[in-house]
């Protein structure tokens, strides 16, 4: 019974958990690379209070970091622990960068996968895939110029990752876009 009680409580709270990601990746895809202020970025931080840290905030610049976490797994430590993450960067009172990530870890074996978009990137193509080895990690780099890409790739992210009691294992179940897609090692 008790089982039974605990696996209810993890769905419950794991689809809070995933409306509250989808609520988040709306708020940063609706942010302009380049034109939104510190003002913008910073009116929703307040709402992932506990889940939330920034560095340093100044109209100058500040690095935001909110997180969404199914709270059962995080507590009882069944299964890994999933978490949906956006990092935001705001330099000289303008958007300048901005990257989702849904990252997975189990006894100390991690695994995140990332759409992410800078102003100050130099890329020519509206895409590229890249492989981090340090941390396992692979994602999505974005051109500046195309923030409609973003949004598109970030809507793809599965965020029943959050729900399921075993997560996702595979970076192409956590974002599907790169099943059969070749990433560039970093």
């Amino acid at each position: 019974m008790t089982a039974f009680f605990v696996a209810i409580l993890f769905f419950v709270l794991g689809f809070k958990s995933y409306r509250s990601a989808q609520t988040l990746r709306s708020q940063i895809c609706r942010l302009e690379l380049g034109k939104s202020s510190f003002a913008e970025v910073s009116r929703f931080f307040p709402d992932y209070e506990g889940n939330a840290a920034s560095a340093g905030c100044s109209l100058e610049g500040c690095t935001y970091v909110m997180y969404v976490e199914n709270p059962i797994s995080k507590a009882i430590g069944i299964g890994p622990r999933v978490a949906f993450i956006a990092r935001v960067r705001v330099y000289e009172n303008v958007l300048k960068g901005r990257e989702l990530i849904i990252g997975r870890s189990l006894r100390h074996r991690e695994l995140s996968v990332f759409v992410e978009q800078s102003a100050e990137s130099k890329m020519i193509e509206e895409t590229r895939i890249v492989s981090y080895s340090k941390a396992p990690s692979v994602g999505v780099l974005v051109s500046p110029n195309a923030s409609a890409e973003f949004a598109k790739l970030t809507s793809g992210f599965n965020l029943g990752c959050l729900v399921r009691i075993i997560g996702c294992e595979q970076p192409s179940e956590m974002l599907p876009f790169l099943k059969n897609q070749h990433a560039s090692p970093r």
